[in-house]
């Protein structure tokens, strides 16, 4: 799930409000686990690549060295033009945080692309573009989770704090 912020500060404010309770008992009787929160500033920006994408392939980088973001703008010069790519965004983690509880948090950079279908994902993974440039992504990170998903339903809830909420069920 994503949330688009105004800024940071306006997620704080939001958390300190009356309303927040509620909004959080209610947002966590549709969660099967607790959420990981982090933010990110992504580029370009606005992401509208992740509300209009059928499909969009999230990436976390973790334990990045500090020019990681420059290799994943490396990387995303190598989609363009692929069949079923439609876009992307990326950027730092302003948090450092960790793939598994006890790791140990560090750096982190976050990557979504978005695909017509999830089959144009997978086939441009089979590709000699795909596979002559994955290597620059393994330079300087200690870990990747990596996950794609179809959009069924976006819910888009708008509130009174900076606040857009869209999930994706």
């Amino acid at each position: 799930m994503k949330i688009d912020w105004d800024s940071i500060d306006c997620h704080k404010w939001f958390m300190e409000s009356p309303e927040y309770p509620t909004f959080l008992k209610n947002f966590g009787e549709i969660l099967s686990t607790a959420p990981r929160l982090f933010h990110v500033q992504p580029q370009p920006f606005s992401p509208s690549i992740l509300a209009s994408a059928p499909c969009t392939e999230v990436a976390v980088f973790f334990k990045t060295k500090d020019e990681y973001v420059g290799l994943v703008e490396k990387f995303v010069e190598c989609l363009k033009g692929v069949d079923g790519y439609l876009g992307h965004c990326f950027g730092d983690v302003i948090e450092e945080i960790e793939k598994v509880e006890g790791d140990g948090k560090g750096k982190a950079v976050l990557l979504y692309i978005g695909w017509t279908s999830r089959e144009a994902h997978l086939r441009f993974r089979e590709t000699e573009t795909f596979k002559k440039n994955v290597g620059i992504l393994n330079e300087g990170m200690g870990g990747l989770e990596q996950v794609s998903f179809r959009v069924l339903v976006w819910v888009v809830l708008c509130v009174d704090f900076g606040l857009i909420v869209s999930c994706s069920f």
